[in-house]
Parts: structure tokens; C-alpha cells; sequence
């Protein structure tokens, strides 16, 4: 029997350290001249960590489902582009990855804090619906989500830290 307490720990340093990566990856996607590796690597990093998150926030399975998938995507698309496949072919499957990142992330944001809720939600709004518009939107009007990612990522680590 597994100690429930230790493992939503566990979980709720992972959701803070990835609240970390994906700030630390938003600082070096506006960094001029990008780089491929370095970026490639904190990427796969950011998503690797959030595995115990998936695993722990309460969910359905299905969705959580949603949660691994968005999870192994988009660690192919970095590894992809880091192995120098086409950049347009490796931006299209990170988009696909996003819809079941929204179901995961809206399906566990139901069952959280009202906070959680409204962030998880507009979150979800804003990344799900951009990558159906991606070909003609600017990229800027995904930063929103952005964000929002961090701040939930925060309210997850604590959502899981009072267990």
C-alpha cells in the first residue's frame, strides 16, 4: 500500500517545479537568439515532471488519460524539433497535443478549489481554442494561457500539498 500523503507531496513539489520550467521556458522562447537544445531540454523537462501531477490530481480516468497523452506528445514534438524535424511539423502535433491537455486540465480543475476552477477553465478556453486558429492568429494570443498555466500549476502544488 502505497502512503497517499507522501505521494501528493511528491506531486505538489512536482507542480511547483513545473510552474518553475515552464516560466523558466517562457523566458527562453522571447530570448533572441533562441536555442533549439536548451529549450528542447527544458521543455521535455516541464512536461516529465508533471507525470506524478496527472497521477494525482483528482480526475477521471479518461481524462487523466487526456493528461498523459498531452504529456507524451508534446515530449516527442521538443525531441522532434531537437532532432531537426521541420518546425511547422513539430508546432501542429503540439497543438493537437493541447486538446486532451484541456480535457485533463479542465476535468481536474471541476473537481478543485473555485480559484482553480475559473483559471483552469479560461486556461483550457484560451490554449484549446488557439490551436484551432493557430495558422492565422499570432502567437501572442497564446501568452495569456501561458500565464495562466503558471498560476495553476501553483494552485495545483498547494491543492495537492493539503493532503
Amino acid at each position: 500500500m502505497k502512503n497517499q500523503t507522501s505521494t501528493k507531496k511528491f506531486a505538489s513539489t512536482a507542480s511547483y517545479l513545473a510552474a518553475a520550467l515552464f516560466t523558466l521556458l517562457i523566458i527562453l522562447f522571447n530570448t533572441i537568439p533562441q536555442n533549439i537544445v536548451v529549450i528542447s531540454i527544458v521543455a521535455v523537462a516541464f512536461h516529465v515532471v508533471l507525470f506524478p501531477v496527472v497521477a494525482e490530481l483528482p480526475s477521471t480516468d479518461w481524462a487523466r488519460a487526456g493528461g498523459y497523452g498531452w504529456l507524451t506528445l508534446d515530449i516527442a514534438a521538443n525531441i522532434m524539433q531537437l532532432n531537426g524535424v521541420d518546425e511547422h511539423t513539430c508546432t501542429a502535433l503540439r497543438y493537437g497535443a493541447h486538446i486532451p491537455a484541456i480535457i485533463w486540465i479542465i476535468t481536474s480543475s471541476l473537481k478543485a478549489s473555485r480559484i482553480m476552477q475559473a483559471v483552469g477553465l479560461v486556461q483550457a478556453l484560451i490554449m484549446g481554442s488557439y490551436s484551432f486558429v493557430a495558422p492565422w492568429a499570432p502567437m501572442w494570443m497564446l501568452y495569456p494561457a501561458m500565464v495562466l498555466l503558471i498560476i495553476w500549476l501553483l494552485l495545483s502544488g498547494r491543492s495537492l500539498s493539503k493532503f
